[in-house]
């Protein structure tokens, strides 16, 4: 929710005056892109750990044997063990 009501900005000269202060039109597309992306990480990165909890709640696999198979860092399978002992 935005606190500020949204606007248009209809002069040229100040889309202009705007556009070239922050480096050309092309500012709001890398940021969409920017946010897209991260958004986009943060997701597969807790789809991964979700499969790691499930993969350490069936004690088949080592936790080395589950960083290997999900191409990912053993400390990072290693502390969600942890936290998963804890009840996080």
């Amino acid at each position: 929710m935005s606190f500020f009501p949204p606007f248009e900005v209809k002069d040229p000269v100040v889309v202009d005056a705007i556009s070239r202060s922050f480096g050309g039109e092309k500012i709001m597309p890398s940021i969409i892109d920017e946010w897209v992306e991260e958004g986009r990480k943060e997701g597969q990165e807790e789809a991964q750990r979700k499969m790691i909890e499930k993969l350490l709640a069936k004690g088949v696999l080592s936790v080395s044997a589950i960083a290997s198979a999900l191409e990912v860092d053993l400390r990072w399978v290693k502390q969600i063990r942890q936290d998963h002992e804890k009840g996080q």
